[in-house]
Parts: C-alpha cells; structure tokens; sequence
C-alpha cells in the first residue's frame, strides 16, 4: 500500500492469497489506506489562537 494506496481491494486480495470474503478485506483496508496516503504538498497548518504560546 506504500507504493500504490490507490490499489483495488480486489487486486491487493488477488496478491496476499485472500480466501475469505471480500468485505471483510474491504473493512480493513479501509481503515488501513489514511495511513499510506501521501501528503498533501499544498496543505496549511492551522494553528488555533496560543496553541503555540
């Protein structure tokens, strides 16, 4: 997921040998893929007022 986080959940399945049902993978890799996303080279800090004082 590191090279791909966009990869279907069919293909990663299809790699690892998954034998099990579908939504059960699904479920996981949703809650995995946030992880491995890139950063956002264009996101703002926001600092709330004295959060840094």
């Amino acid at each position: 997921m590191k090279q791909t986080p966009t990869m279907l959940v069919t293909v990663i399945a299809e790699r690892i040998g998954w034998e099990r049902e579908l939504p059960i993978l699904r479920e996981r890799v949703r809650e995995l893929r946030p992880a491995h996303r890139p950063v956002d080279p264009v996101s703002r800090t926001v600092y709330e007022p004295g959060e840094l004082a």
